[in-house]
């Protein structure tokens, strides 16, 4: 599922994830449970099937209070997953709500989470605000997290109907050497 996902061939991603997904829940394996489930919802978010992707967060969230280590490990992404989401829907108010409620690294040191959350809040309350996406948040296209940002900002830019201002942000990114790309943006 991961080499899928790595090369942009979401729906064979999404089949692998999902069979892991089904295996893991009958050897009972919760530890691996959590995993699945939000990086099955990311690959539903990607595909616009959101709301079968709420169903698997919800099912992280009711773990983590349910007091599994396992799910509450997976808390900060499933809540990030749920800011993507709104965002991706245009539901500008729940993602900046939602933004503010990803908990902080561990570590106390910002991390490719906080750091999309924190780009996701501004661009939520930038467009509430209808001022433009600062494109200057948009992280190294050599980092994880910068390659993320840029693939939403993009995607963003396809939904509001900027096709010359998309294939220009591809072209760059596919001419940074430093850029590992997914099949995404051919």
């Amino acid at each position: 599922g991961g080499q899928s996902n790595a090369l942009g061939k979401l729906p064979d991603a999404l089949a692998y994830r999902r069979r892991g997904l089904d295996s893991h829940r009958r050897q009972k394996d919760v530890g691996r449970i959590g995993f699945d489930l939000v990086n099955t919802a990311d690959l539903l978010i990607r595909l616009g099937r959101h709301a079968e992707a709420m169903t698997l967060l919800d099912e992280v969230d009711r773990g983590a209070a349910a007091g599994s280590d396992a799910f509450k490990q997976r808390v900060r992404r499933a809540t990030l997953m749920r800011v993507v989401c709104a965002a991706i829907q245009h539901r500008r108010e729940d993602a900046v709500r939602l933004a503010a409620l990803v908990p902080p690294p561990a570590s106390g040191k910002p991390d490719s989470i906080s750091e999309l959350s924190a780009a996701l809040r501004r661009y939520a309350a930038s467009a509430r605000a209808s001022e433009p996406f600062p494109e200057t948040s948009l992280g190294s296209v050599a980092s994880p997290s910068g390659r993320e940002l840029r693939y939403w900002d993009l995607m963003r830019r396809l939904v509001k109907g900027e096709p010359s201002d998309v294939l220009r942000g591809v072209d760059e990114t596919l001419a940074d050497k430093r850029a590992e790309v997914s099949d995404e943006y051919h």
